[in-house]
């Protein structure tokens, strides 16, 4: 890690590496943000070092005011800022007066990017719509889109409102990538509830007399098209 705390190296693997072998200190903070400041490689972050840094942020400093007030001192790009306050700090004043800026400019960026901070501030039934219109888009993007995982299950934990949307989408709907994908963020982010458990062994059950044995939905954990029933057992089991 010497590269990273020079400032003449940084990659997604080298902020993570760094979180896993020293505590979530000045230093960790410091190198994030030069990470998504371009300070580091004097050049832009590429795609994988804005989202590691900017989950580090989130699952490191997000109780914290001073490590707030840095983030907003940091020169950040106006799209940066806007991914790191959603993800971070979703309920801070800050957030609001750079989401209301970027409207005024009508920024653009990244629909991942936007993805993320619906995710993170938009009201429980506007959450549950972005999934149901994200899902069918990276099951067709056919290229190695961010999934915004990190982000749902975020959301999931501190709002109980958002896992009733989509406990209630998946005991409403019949549509394999919706039913795998939320049953699979569902079970990552909170033990599921005795009701949904026992939907979903319904659903999975079904496999073994046929009638959900061609069922193939996109499975937004794993990237890919599977199986409804791996999905579903994958859930049940709480992967």
């Amino acid at each position: 890690m010497r590269a990273l705390d020079s400032g003449e190296a940084c990659s997604a693997s080298l902020l993570q590496l760094h979180a896993s072998v020293r505590p979530p200190d000045g230093r960790l903070l410091a190198r994030c943000l030069e990470a998504l400041s371009g300070k580091i490689n004097r050049s832009s972050p590429t795609e994988d070092v804005t989202l590691a840094a900017t989950e580090l942020l989130a699952d490191n400093y997000a109780a914290s005011d001073e490590a707030l007030a840095q983030v907003c001192a940091a020169g950040l790009p106006p799209e940066t800022l806007m991914l790191v306050l959603a993800e971070g700090w979703p309920d801070s004043q800050q957030l609001k007066e750079t989401l209301e800026q970027a409207r005024r400019d009508e920024l653009s960026t990244l629909r991942e990017y936007v993805v993320r901070v619906r995710v993170a501030v938009d009201q429980p039934g506007d959450v549950l719509k972005e999934l149901q219109l994200f899902i069918p888009y990276l099951a067709t993007a056919g290229r190695n889109v961010d999934r915004a995982v990190p982000a749902v299950l975020r959301r999931l934990r501190r709002d109980p409102e958002v896992v009733q949307e989509l406990e209630r989408s998946t005991f409403a709907n019949r549509l394999p990538s919706e039913t795998a994908s939320f049953a699979r963020l569902l079970a990552l982010a909170n033990p599921l509830s005795t009701a949904t458990r026992e939907h979903l062994a319904d659903i999975a059950e079904g496999v073994y007399s046929g009638e959900n044995a061609i069922h193939v939905g996109y499975d937004i954990v794993a990237g890919r098209q599977r199986p409804l029933a791996m999905s579903l057992f994958d859930a049940l089991s709480g992967a």
